[in-house]
């Protein structure tokens, strides 16, 4: 049996989770940038936090890392005591940035939705909904600093002190259960918000799809919930790097479609071929036009004049997009805009 519990190792697990979510996050936030700033030329609030959010998710991925390397993912009775308490220190330490990281990543899809919408009602429903998430985020950073005093206890058993297991099991359980319902209110929102807007359904159904993809992410919230209870049951008093491991890693499930969720929305125009028309690249079946030759139709359209017109289009795209950042003033937008440009620039 003691044999068995030393081959038993979970770190892989966990480094295989986070190494693929720091590489889908990766390329997602990448991507989403070169679109913002290539193609459609305008970064917006959205853009920034979902940054913010995957300089955290870094942080906190390197600290569980680490941790694994110290025995997180083994039994404590195999490690070391010094190898087991500076693991779960480790592990304490990635709960002060993950926090951050999910509220930051929420924060940008709800600036993602204000600039679909121009009612002035839900603007000030994701404000509140941000503040929200703001204020249960920070509490529940200096509830783990304020649960043990002195706060070393946390990872070091051998401290003498007090802790404050309700509290902690308390704002362990309504975080995450705050965190699980605003990613199922951010997936759902989207559907009455563009139904109302000028398109075909195809791009209705296509944008509602790539937002409702959220609701994965509240499953994982949800799941995570299911083993809150690790954080204060007494097989992880007495096994603390075996028993968190399900709650760890549904934690960075979590984090990890977060962002790779909320930037997926905003990649459309790198798949459309208009986009690339604005930034001058045609490809090689429209090298013709651009050379001064005829065009397909017979027309010979001069190359100076499709300039003019890719332009133009260009200067419509980045009105809509300081539109969409700013919001009409007047809480509507022109008819032009709404219809063509619109839902394609989220």
């Amino acid at each position: 049996m003691l044999a068995f519990l030393a081959t038993q190792d979970r770190g892989p697990q966990l480094a295989g989770v986070m190494i693929t979510g720091l590489v889908l996050s990766l390329i997602v936030i990448t991507a989403r940038f070169y679109t913002r700033l290539v193609i459609v030329r305008v970064t917006g609030v959205d853009d920034w936090f979902a940054l913010i959010s995957f300089v955290f998710l870094i942080v906190a991925f390197s600290l569980l890392g680490s941790s694994i390397i110290y025995g997180l993912g083994r039994h404590a009775a195999n490690l070391e005591m010094e190898r087991t308490i500076y693991a779960m220190k480790l592990v304490w330490m990635a709960f002060q940035f993950t926090p951050t990281a999910e509220a930051t990543g929420k924060i940008s899809v709800a600036f993602l939705l204000m600039r679909i919408t121009t009612s002035k009602k839900l603007k000030w429903f994701f404000y509140i909904l941000i503040g929200i998430n703001i204020g249960i985020n920070i509490g529940m950073m200096f509830s783990i600093l304020m649960t043990c005093w002195p706060v070393r206890m946390l990872w070091d058993p051998r401290v003498q002190g007090h802790c404050n297991i309700f509290q902690r099991n308390v704002m362990t359980y309504f975080q995450g259960g705050s965190a699980a319902i605003t990613d199922l209110i951010l997936a759902i929102a989207p559907i009455p918000l563009l139904w109302n807007v000028k398109t075909s359904k195809k791009t209705k159904w296509l944008l509602c799809g790539l937002l409702s993809i959220g609701l994965f992410t509240a499953g994982a919230g949800f799941t995570r919930i299911g083993f809150s209870y690790q954080t204060y049951s007494a097989e992880t008093q007495m096994d603390p790097t075996w028993g968190l491991m399900d709650f760890i890693i549904w934690k960075c499930v979590e984090l990890s479609l977060s962002v790779i969720v909320g930037c997926l929305p905003t990649l459309r125009p790198l798949f459309d071929g208009r986009s690339w028309t604005r930034i001058g690249y045609t490809g090689a079946s429209n090298s013709k036009k651009h050379s001064g030759g005829a065009s397909p139709n017979g027309s010979g359209l001069s190359s100076s004049k499709e300039k003019m017109q890719i332009h133009k289009s260009n200067e419509i795209q980045m009105q809509w997009s300081e539109r969409s950042l700013s919001g009409s003033r007047d809480g509507t937008s022109t008819h032009m805009t709404s219809t063509v440009h619109g839902p394609e620039q989220v």
